[in-house]
C-alpha cells in the first residue's frame, strides 16, 4: 500500500513538473515572437529614412528615403530636446525610394546646432514647400525623423503624432491648465500658469486645429511651441512651458484666432 501511495505521488510530481516546464517554454516562445515582431517593425520604420552619421558643413547627405506620398526631406534644428525651426529642405521628391539625396544648407553657421532630418508630405502636390506641408507619419503614428550627427531615430516622446496628442513630456501634468478650441476661438483666451506647467489644448471645433507660437507663419517667438501638423476634432495637444514669459499663439490655419499663455 505504501509503495502504491509513493508511486501515485511520484507520478503527480512528475506531471506537475512537466506542466511547469511547458508553461515556461510557451512563455519564452511568446516573448521571443513578440521581440522579433517589434524588431521587424522597428527595422521597417528605420528603412523609411537612413542618415549616415555626419558633421555637415554646406550640405547634409541622406542615404535613402522611402516616401509614401510626394514630399520633401526637411532639416530642422533641435532646441533643448524639442523640435525647433526649419533650416532647409530638399528638392521635391515623388513617391518611392530615393538614394543619396543632397540637402544644401547655404551659408548659415550650424556647427553648434543639433540637426534632424524629417520626411514631410506635399499637401497640395504642387512641388512647393509651404505652411500646409506637414511631417509624414509612419504606421505607428510617429513622425519619421533621424538625428544628423548619429543617424539614430528621435525618441517617440518627440515624434508622437496626433494619436497621442503630441505630448512633449509628462512633466507638469499636476499643474495642467486646459484651453478649449471652438468655432469661436480659444476659450479662455488667456491662461496664467507657473513655469514647468503643462497646458492642454483640446479641439472642440468643427474643423482642424494647429496651435503654434507667433508670429504667423514663422512661429519663431517660441519655435518649439508648435503642433507641426493639423489635429482633427477631439484631438489634444499638450505643451510644457519651461520658460517664463508671455507666449502668444494662434491657430496656424485660422491665424485670426489666438490666445496668450502667461508663464510666471
Amino acid at each position: 500500500m505504501k509503495l502504491k501511495v509513493i508511486f501515485v505521488i511520484s507520478i503527480f510530481i512528475l506531471a506537475l513538473a512537466l506542466a511547469s516546464f511547458l508553461m515556461v517554454r510557451m512563455y519564452k516562445d511568446s516573448t521571443r515572437i513578440k521581440v522579433v515582431s517589434n524588431n521587424q517593425e522597428t527595422k521597417s520604420n528605420a528603412d523609411d529614412l537612413k542618415v549616415v552619421p555626419q558633421t555637415p558643413k554646406d550640405r547634409i547627405t541622406v542615404a535613402s528615403a522611402a516616401l509614401a506620398k510626394n514630399g520633401f526631406l526637411v532639416v530642422r534644428q533641435m532646441d533643448e530636446g524639442k523640435l525647433s525651426q526649419i533650416v532647409e529642405m530638399s528638392s521635391p521628391l515623388n513617391v518611392g525610394v530615393h538614394k543619396d539625396i543632397q540637402i544644401f544648407l547655404g551659408n548659415a553657421d550650424l556647427s553648434k546646432s543639433e540637426l534632424v532630418v524629417m520626411i514631410y508630405e506635399d499637401y497640395a502636390n504642387d512641388g512647393i514647400f509651404n505652411d500646409l506641408d506637414m511631417p509624414a507619419l509612419d504606421q505607428n503614428g510617429n513622425m519619421t525623423a533621424r538625428y544628423v550627427s548619429t543617424g539614430m531615430p528621435l525618441p517617440t516622446s518627440i515624434t508622437e503624432g496626433e494619436s497621442s496628442g503630441m505630448v512633449h513630456t509628462m512633466a507638469g501634468m499636476k499643474n495642467m491648465a486646459k484651453v478649449r478650441y471652438t468655432d469661436k476661438g480659444f476659450i479662455p483666451e488667456k491662461v496664467d500658469v507657473l513655469v514647468g506647467s503643462t497646458v492642454e489644448f483640446i479641439n472642440e471645433s468643427s474643423t482642424g486645429m494647429w496651435v503654434a507660437s507667433i508670429p504667423h507663419p514663422q512661429h519663431t517667438k517660441l519655435p518649439t511651441f508648435d503642433q507641426f501638423r493639423l489635429y482633427k476634432k477631439g484631438a489634444k495637444y499638450r505643451y510644457v512651458f519651461d520658460k517664463k514669459g508671455t507666449w502668444e499663439y494662434h491657430d496656424h490655419i485660422n491665424p485670426a484666432r489666438g490666445g496668450i499663455v502667461q508663464v510666471n
